[in-house]
């Protein structure tokens, strides 16, 4: 767990100034040469000056990550064994939970609050259960806190060794060889990472990261658009593919859509599903809408997820949008369609307009997916995935990111 939180991510401290003697500009630069004695393992120097910085901006969601951070991978450290390190990492989530509340998003923030016990405590990782595997990972964990690259990279490899199907052998070993400037060797093990495991997105990320690095645009929003079909849902796979594609203009804007407002429940008393619309705020295209999910829900789920309790899910939310989409097609021939569905139907039309185009494409399973999941839809991802990872690829393509 270590080393996969430390993956996504001069002055001396005599010299720095005092808080109260601090421009902006030499603010920034302190908050600089923090940053690179951390990410150089400096931990013991980039720590104290932190710390400066933070009398001066307490409630900094980005600084309180930094130091955050440097105090959990100095508490993984040899001398914090124990204890000590215990107490940095209690430091260290007092500073998250400020970083939490900020307008500051990082993903890796709620990683480790998750990870760090209250009591500063973590739990050791378990990396394989071949011993001889999960020893060299934690040799190499130990060697990659430190910065020996070279000592970690031996030790992922003879991990890998002896369990060949040890993903994080393969992606940490890559990772060694980018963190020491490698660009190219580690994208050979990022890309065995990727066929140890195709639906993990972290190796086609840094795979995507090392292509950036020289340069290689296009070819890098191909893998970090491997990352986002492989886990849409975590955050980071899609905010890399944002942060790369918009500077480089390869970014496609997405028409403007509103998705009815109705759900369906289930009622526990009465064994049943129920409509559930806010009164006095639904519209007739939320109520159509509504309807058309309760009468799968009642008549179709039990027999596509037998003996499962109902939730939301793919071919419900589909079925509930085309639906929608005939319903808008006959209403407008009828003989005297009522007025104000006629204005609901003119107010909805940029999304009907996108859900034909999506449904007329064969990819409205896709739409549903990246963009109207919530968790009941989501359990239906990874069979999705397994069966039409093309259309998902595609979706990418034609609404997200330009790659061609």
């Amino acid at each position: 767990m270590a080393r996969l939180l430390a993956f996504f991510f001069s002055l001396s401290l005599a010299t720095a100034l005092s808080a109260a003697d601090r421009t902006p500009e030499r603010f920034a630069l302190d908050f600089a040469e923090a940053n690179a004695r951390s990410d150089a393992a400096k931990h013991d120097q980039a720590i104290p000056l932190y710390e400066s910085l933070l009398k001066e901006q307490p409630k900094s969601g980005e600084l309180n990550f930094r130091y955050a951070y440097a105090l959990y991978l100095r508490s993984l450290t040899p001398e914090f064994d124990g204890k000590p390190g215990n107490l940095q990492r209690k430091k260290a989530r007092k500073a998250l939970e400020v970083a939490r509340t900020s307008d500051f998003k990082e993903p890796l923030v709620g990683l480790l609050l998750a990870h760090i016990k209250a009591d500063g405590s973590i739990d050791k990782p378990k990396y394989s259960a071949n011993p001889v595997a999960d020893l060299a990972m934690q040799e190499g964990e130990a060697a990659f806190v430190q910065r020996d690259l070279d000592a970690a990279f031996v030790a992922y490899q003879r991990a890998l060794e002896a369990d060949p199907k040890l993903y994080r052998a393969a992606l940490f070993a890559g990772d060694c060889l980018f963190v020491a400037g490698k660009h190219d060797q580690a994208i050979v093990w990022f890309r065995r990472a990727t066929e140890i495991d195709p639906n993990q997105e972290v190796a086609y990320r840094y795979w995507g990261d090392a292509l950036a690095k020289q340069g290689k645009i296009r070819e890098a929003l191909v893998q970090m658009a491997e990352a986002f079909v492989a886990d849409p849902y975590g955050g980071l796979a899609w905010r890399t593919l944002k942060e790369v594609a918009e500077p480089a203009g390869r970014r496609h804007k997405l028409p403007a859509f509103k998705l009815p407002a109705a759900r369906v429940e289930w009622d526990t008393a009465k064994k049943e599903v129920h409509l559930g619309l806010e009164e006095k705020k639904f519209t007739p295209i939320d109520l159509l809408y509504g309807l058309a999910r309760s009468k799968w829900a009642q008549e179709e789920f039990a027999k596509r997820f037998p003996g499962q309790p109902y939730r939301h899910s793919l071919p419900e939310e589909v079925a509930a949008l085309e639906s929608l989409l005939q319903f808008a097609k006959e209403i407008p021939a009828a003989e005297k369609p009522a007025p104000d569905l006629l204005k609901d139907l003119e107010n909805f039309k940029p999304t009907l307009e996108l859900l034909t185009r999506v449904r007329d494409e064969g990819l409205l399973e896709s739409f549903v997916l990246f963009l109207c999941a919530d968790a009941g839809i989501a359990q239906d991802y990874p069979a999705y995935r397994a069966a039409h990872r093309d259309k998902l690829r595609e979706f990418v393509r034609r609404y997200f990111v330009n790659l061609d």
